[in-house]
């Protein structure tokens, strides 16, 4: 093994040891091991396994501060043509998040128990890089104490706007794909971006044919690829 080759693998263990210590570190006793008896029902990979059972999944309830409750009691939910292993889920049921059986990935979930049509939406490549994701993006939260302002604020709408551009770098470093347009983690960055940003600009960049959509040029502007125009930051 060369030097790089050498440095390569440090780097992959490094990286994998240091999510699995955030999310250790920052949820404590609230994370739940699963049994190996357990994840046998389930037949995940052998990645899937290792971390649930090593590390865990953190147990919350659904509450003003969080949309899912989160369990390792799993169930089995099929949307469209595939199966997922269920590990949160909303008040009502009606939305879920899962480990996709076919690739063991994570996504967001609707099935089909309201009469819409049934989707599934890529949030991460696997669990605990979706876990990672979660836990930082609690952290970032805490940085910026305005997120959740509910009127009209030029400091909010900063503090949400740089919040969106931060989070963005920590999924887009462990999960680049997990920041394209159409992933679950997109449409919580635009969420909190949009209202700092001037539908004219990106209007502009749309007509002029350099992105495709709204949401490409939204994303432009969160990945710092574009500049704002105006000073809001």
């Amino acid at each position: 093994m060369d030097k790089n080759e050498s440095s390569g693998l440090f780097s992959r263990v490094l990286g994998g040891y240091s999510k699995k210590r955030i999310i250790k570190d920052y949820w404590g006793e609230k994370l739940q091991k699963c049994s190996a008896a357990h994840l046998h029902m389930f037949k995940l990979n052998d990645k899937t396994n290792e971390y649930l059972e090593k590390v865990g999944i953190p147990i919350i309830r659904n509450n003003k501060y969080h949309i899912f409750s989160y369990f390792t009691d799993f169930k089995y939910q099929k949307v469209k043509d595939r199966m997922f292993v269920v590990f949160a889920e909303n008040y009502s049921g009606h939305i879920q998040i899962g480990i996709s059986l076919h690739n063991n990935e994570i996504d967001m979930l609707f099935p089909d128990t309201t009469g819409l049509d049934e989707a599934y939406y890529y949030y991460n490549k696997d669990i605990q890089t979706y876990i990672y994701c979660f836990t930082e993006m609690l952290k970032c939260k805490t940085k910026y104490p305005l997120l959740n302002c509910d009127y009209e604020s030029y400091e909010a709408d900063k503090q949400q706007f740089l919040f969106a551009q931060e989070l963005y770098q920590i999924i887009h470093t462990v999960d680049p794909k997990a920041v394209e347009c159409g992933s679950r983690w997109t449409l919580t960055l635009m969420e909190f971006a949009e209202n700092a940003l001037d539908y004219e600009d990106i209007l502009s960049l749309v007509e002029s044919k350099k992105y495709e959509s709204f949401e490409d040029a939204i994303m432009a502007f969160i990945s710092g690829e574009e500049k704002l125009d105006h000073t809001i930051i």
